[in-house]
């Protein structure tokens, strides 16, 4: 994964991929002599068996970015969709359609165009970043003026409702005086931000180059990845951070974290992450 790699583009490759197991899919499925469907061999029915879980994963993905967006948008990624599964499932056929390779090709062509919405949808793309900070990235980095991204001029940082909610937390009940220190530390200098405007629509840190802002909502696990557990907090992390991305699907919003499960889940759901971030040249 590329260091600055958004959901999106790593949408867009995964779809690349599906597309690629499809077309060997339809070797197991189709022949040369026959318009109907063949029976899967062993082996056939295991690559169907991986390229069904992966299709659901990559769609499910797709249907919690768009779940915002208009009906008509909604309607066409299920049309898509059912074009797919038809193909994956060896179904399909109708008046309309009577070869298996034509249900193959139609899946081709709605994989196809799932990604043609999210390039429209991404079309008024902004050259702006959004780094999200898990609780620990901001306990070991607390100076944030001093952070620093390469090739990257500008940016915003953005805290989360479960983020501050866990330093508040350990600000108190932390074992460690040291950890409790650097929590009050942080809750004192956020709140001397907020002096400087509203926290929740944003504020300068150092004007044109770095900018802090806050999320007062949990998330909503109604409207999102089905496999996330509320009760997590790593969980509740990653839904909110999929809705920031919905929010502003024309900025680059990329989460900030050395913890090795946190970055196992959110390469699991293609979702970019960084390390956290080298102290600014010169401080």
């Amino acid at each position: 994964m590329s260091q600055y790699q958004t959901f999106e583009q790593n949408l867009i490759k995964l779809s690349i991929e599906l597309k690629n197991k499809l077309k060997e899919f339809s070797k197991y499925s189709c022949t040369s002599s026959s318009q109907d469907f063949q029976e899967l061999t062993f082996e056939g029915k295991a690559f169907q068996s991986i390229l069904r879980e992966d299709y659901k994963h990559y769609f499910e993905l797709l249907r919690v970015l768009f779940i915002r967006h208009p009906e008509s948008t909604n309607e066409k990624l299920e049309s898509f969709n059912n074009d797919i599964l038809n193909a994956i499932n060896q179904e399909g056929f109708s008046m309309f359609v009577d070869s298996c390779g034509e249900i193959f090709s139609k899946a081709y062509s709605a994989l196809d165009s799932q990604i043609k919405l999210l390039e429209e949808a991404l079309r008024e793309k902004k050259h702006r970043y959004v780094f999200v900070p898990d609780t620990n990235t901001l306990i070991n980095n607390p100076t944030l003026e001093n952070w620093y991204f390469d090739n990257i001029d500008e940016f915003w940082i953005l805290l989360l409702p479960t983020v501050l909610s866990e330093l508040d937390d350990l600000k108190i009940n932390h074992r460690n005086e040291a950890v409790r220190e650097k929590c009050n530390s942080l809750i004192r200098k956020l709140k001397e931000y907020r002096r400087r405007g509203r926290l929740n629509e944003g504020v300068p840190i150092i004007k044109n180059r770095i900018y802090v802002k806050s999320k007062a909502t949990e998330p909503d696990f109604n409207n999102s990845l089905s496999w996330l557990d509320p009760e997590n907090k790593d969980d509740r992390i990653i839904a909110r951070f999929l809705e920031v991305i919905r929010e502003q699907i024309n900025t680059s919003v990329i989460l900030v974290t050395s913890d090795i499960n946190l970055q196992s889940k959110l390469e699991f759901a293609r979702l970019s992450f960084v390390e956290p971030p080298s102290v600014s040249k010169g401080a």
